[in-house]
Protein backbone atom coordinates (compact mmCIF):
# COMPACT_ATOMS: atom_id res chain seq x y z
CA UNK A 1 0.00 0.00 0.00
CA UNK A 2 2.81 2.43 0.88
CA UNK A 3 4.57 1.61 -2.38
CA UNK A 4 1.45 2.39 -4.42
CA UNK A 5 1.00 5.69 -2.58
CA UNK A 6 4.63 6.60 -3.24
CA UNK A 7 4.25 5.73 -6.93
CA UNK A 8 1.03 7.78 -7.19
CA UNK A 9 2.67 10.79 -5.57
CA UNK A 10 5.65 10.50 -7.90
CA UNK A 11 3.39 10.37 -10.96
CA UNK A 12 1.45 13.44 -9.80
CA UNK A 13 4.67 15.36 -9.21
CA UNK A 14 5.92 14.43 -12.68
CA UNK A 15 2.67 15.51 -14.31
CA UNK A 16 2.70 18.79 -12.42
CA UNK A 17 6.32 19.31 -13.45
CA UNK A 18 5.42 18.91 -17.11
CA UNK A 19 2.90 21.74 -16.87
CA UNK A 20 5.46 24.25 -15.60
CA UNK A 21 7.50 26.56 -17.78
CA UNK A 22 11.25 26.10 -18.15
CA UNK A 23 13.24 28.95 -19.75
CA UNK A 24 16.84 28.98 -20.90
CA UNK A 25 18.38 32.25 -22.02
CA UNK A 26 21.41 32.18 -24.34
CA UNK A 27 23.23 35.50 -24.99
CA UNK A 28 23.93 36.10 -28.69
CA UNK A 29 25.29 39.64 -28.40
CA UNK A 30 24.92 42.80 -26.30
CA UNK A 31 21.32 43.34 -27.48
CA UNK A 32 20.31 39.82 -28.59
CA UNK A 33 19.36 36.65 -26.73
CA UNK A 34 17.81 33.36 -27.69
CA UNK A 35 15.03 32.14 -25.43
CA UNK A 36 14.38 28.41 -25.29
CA UNK A 37 11.08 27.74 -23.56
CA UNK A 38 9.48 24.41 -22.69
CA UNK A 39 5.93 24.64 -21.41
CA UNK A 40 2.70 22.72 -21.13
CA UNK A 41 0.58 25.88 -21.09
CA UNK A 42 -0.38 28.63 -23.52
CA UNK A 43 3.08 29.66 -24.63
CA UNK A 44 2.51 32.94 -26.49
CA UNK A 45 2.03 35.06 -23.36
CA UNK A 46 4.89 33.25 -21.58
CA UNK A 47 7.41 33.88 -24.37
CA UNK A 48 6.42 37.53 -24.81
CA UNK A 49 6.68 38.16 -21.06
CA UNK A 50 10.10 36.44 -20.81
CA UNK A 51 11.34 38.50 -23.77
CA UNK A 52 10.13 41.71 -22.10
CA UNK A 53 11.78 40.80 -18.78
CA UNK A 54 15.08 39.98 -20.53
CA UNK A 55 14.91 43.29 -22.39
CA UNK A 56 14.39 45.34 -19.23
CA UNK A 57 17.04 43.44 -17.25
CA UNK A 58 19.64 44.40 -19.87
CA UNK A 59 18.76 48.10 -19.83
CA UNK A 60 16.77 48.14 -23.08
CA UNK A 61 13.17 49.33 -23.50
CA UNK A 62 11.84 47.68 -26.67
CA UNK A 63 12.14 44.30 -28.39
CA UNK A 64 11.28 42.36 -31.53
CA UNK A 65 10.96 38.58 -31.82
CA UNK A 66 12.75 36.86 -34.70
CA UNK A 67 13.54 33.34 -35.94
CA UNK A 68 10.87 31.53 -33.94
CA UNK A 69 10.72 27.74 -33.98
CA UNK A 70 7.85 25.86 -32.31
CA UNK A 71 7.47 22.13 -31.73
CA UNK A 72 4.57 20.49 -29.90
CA UNK A 73 3.84 16.95 -28.90
CA UNK A 74 3.31 14.60 -26.04
CA UNK A 75 5.67 12.31 -24.22
CA UNK A 76 5.32 9.31 -21.96
CA UNK A 77 6.24 10.36 -18.45
CA UNK A 78 5.51 7.11 -16.62
CA UNK A 79 3.61 3.84 -16.83
CA UNK A 80 0.51 3.11 -14.76
CA UNK A 81 0.34 -0.40 -13.34
CA UNK A 82 -3.05 -1.91 -14.19
CA UNK A 83 -2.25 -5.16 -12.43
CA UNK A 84 -1.57 -8.57 -13.86
CA UNK A 85 1.53 -7.35 -15.68
CA UNK A 86 -0.44 -4.81 -17.73
CA UNK A 87 0.68 -1.19 -17.92
CA UNK A 88 -0.85 1.95 -19.42
CA UNK A 89 1.33 4.89 -20.50
CA UNK A 90 0.73 8.25 -18.81
CA UNK A 91 1.51 11.12 -21.17
CA UNK A 92 1.88 14.90 -20.89
CA UNK A 93 1.64 17.50 -23.65
CA UNK A 94 4.52 19.91 -24.17
CA UNK A 95 5.56 22.78 -26.41
CA UNK A 96 9.18 23.75 -27.09
CA UNK A 97 9.88 27.22 -28.45
CA UNK A 98 13.11 28.90 -29.44
CA UNK A 99 13.06 32.54 -30.46
CA UNK A 100 15.62 35.30 -30.92
CA UNK A 101 14.92 38.53 -29.02
CA UNK A 102 16.38 41.70 -30.54
CA UNK A 103 16.46 44.56 -28.01
CA UNK A 104 16.52 48.32 -28.54
CA UNK A 105 16.48 51.57 -26.59
CA UNK A 106 13.48 53.87 -27.04
CA UNK A 107 15.41 56.60 -28.86
CA UNK A 108 16.88 54.24 -31.47
CA UNK A 109 15.13 54.42 -34.83
CA UNK A 110 15.00 50.63 -34.95
CA UNK A 111 12.72 50.60 -31.88
CA UNK A 112 9.85 51.92 -33.98
CA UNK A 113 7.23 49.18 -34.31
CA UNK A 114 8.81 47.07 -31.55
CA UNK A 115 7.08 45.89 -28.37
CA UNK A 116 7.41 48.24 -25.39
CA UNK A 117 8.83 45.89 -22.74
CA UNK A 118 7.44 47.81 -19.76
CA UNK A 119 3.93 47.78 -21.25
CA UNK A 120 4.14 44.00 -21.77
CA UNK A 121 5.21 43.41 -18.16
CA UNK A 122 2.53 45.77 -16.81
CA UNK A 123 -0.20 44.13 -18.92
CA UNK A 124 0.78 40.65 -17.65
CA UNK A 125 0.43 41.78 -14.03
CA UNK A 126 -3.16 42.89 -14.68
CA UNK A 127 -4.25 39.38 -15.72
Amino acid sequence: MRLRLLIAMTVLAMIAGCQSTDVTELPLGPNRVMLQVTTGSDWTDEVTLKAAESTLSRGYTHFLLDQANVQSGSQVITMKDRGGGRFTPVTADFTEISVTVNMFKAKEGTARGAFDAQQVVSASKKK
